[in-house]
């Protein structure tokens, strides 16, 4: 039973964002991840002016885009006249979004480390062989669709990439040949395989566990020292690292005390985590963010996955990469800012 937990936490795991020089492997996450994105197609009706229409959509777990549309629809009507279109989609449209704060703190969706993803290809209907498969990933993601009326003639039908285009980061735009994106694993089907579930169970597994626990406050936390409650804001003591990184503290005392010695306030084997989704994300919750690490410089988009080194009662300083890590344990204050 131990072994199948290990199994099966790890290979969840790897359902968290990928980093995001992973060019194939954030497309193939992202088109996971979200289930409805913006059609443009070229219009009929407004005479050969782009037209975008929102369609919801499910890739299955293999990279394949499918949807159920009806030949009623602009779109649909438009496809008939010239199959070509783009879906595009964008981090901001996942729920959680890093995209999106009451304080502004989170990334604009135009902002480029708010991930835009852009397919283009042919539209066409699905193969009578492939009905059976393909709704069944369809309606799992969209349940409501199996009750929409026959008479609007609905139809099953996927996109042939020719092109896929990406922004994850600065530095402008990146294009991915479909090869490359179809060849990354498949999400489901690895978990399937690796836990003995069925693809119908790992993928409501994947769909629950892809984010980790949903996102939590970001300028709150607890002091290291003395454990108490924050509210971070320009005038709370902080001990700022190379690259930007800080910890806060509830007094100046505090912060005296963990300069003196850092290693005493580390989250230590014995110690136990915040408790839930706190412990398991850090407090505060920067996942998202994109941060520095404090020894190579390198930008990271933190998420579950990311390198850290845990301070007692949450806080953390986010590494680009464990050599990186077993470095600042062995000289810590040589990073500090």
């Amino acid at each position: 039973m131990a072994m199948a937990l290990a199994t099966l936490v790890a290979a969840l795991a790897r359902t968290a964002p990928p980093a995001y020089q992973k060019h194939a492997e954030f497309a193939r996450w992202m088109s996971h991840s979200i289930d409805w994105g913006v059609v443009a197609s070229t219009s009929v009706h407004l005479g050969g002016v782009a037209f975008g229409n929102p369609v919801s959509f499910a890739d299955a777990g293999n990279g394949h885009l499918y949807f159920y549309v009806s030949s009623m629809d602009a779109t649909m009507q438009d496809v008939e006249k010239d199959a070509n279109v783009s879906l595009t989609l964008s981090e901001a449209m996942m729920q959680p979004s890093k995209c999106s704060s009451s304080d502004g703190s989170a990334p604009d969706p135009e902002d480029p480390t708010c991930s835009r993803l852009t397919f283009t290809g042919a539209m066409r209907r699905v193969a009578a062989d492939k009905i059976n498969e393909v709704s069944a990933a369809v309606f799992a993601r969209h349940p409501q669709m199996k009750s929409w009326p026959a008479s609007h003639d609905f139809f099953f039908a996927t996109l042939d990439l020719t092109a896929i285009w990406l922004i994850d980061f600065y530095g402008g735009a990146i294009s991915i040949p479909p090869e490359e994106f179809y060849a990354v694993p498949q999400a489901v089907e690895t978990l399937a395989l690796q836990t003995g579930l069925t693809s119908t169970a790992s993928s409501s597994l994947v769909e629950n566990w892809r984010m980790g626990p949903p996102h939590g406050p970001n300028m709150t936390g607890y002091c290291p020292v003395s454990g108490g409650m924050l509210n971070f804001s320009a005038t709370t003591p902080a001990l700022e690292f190379k690259q930007g990184q800080k910890l806060y503290f509830s007094s100046k005392d505090a912060l005296s005390s963990f300069i003196a010695q850092p290693r005493d306030y580390w989250l230590a084997p014995h110690d136990m985590p915040l408790p839930g989704a706190d412990g398991m994300r850090g407090l505060p919750d920067v996942r998202g963010e994109i941060l520095h690490c404090p020894r190579s410089g390198e930008a990271m988009n933190v998420s579950m996955g990311t390198p850290r080194v845990m301070m007692k009662h949450g806080q953390a300083v986010y590494f680009c990469c464990h050599g990186c890590v077993t470095a600042f344990w062995r000289d810590p204050k040589s990073y500090f800012a």
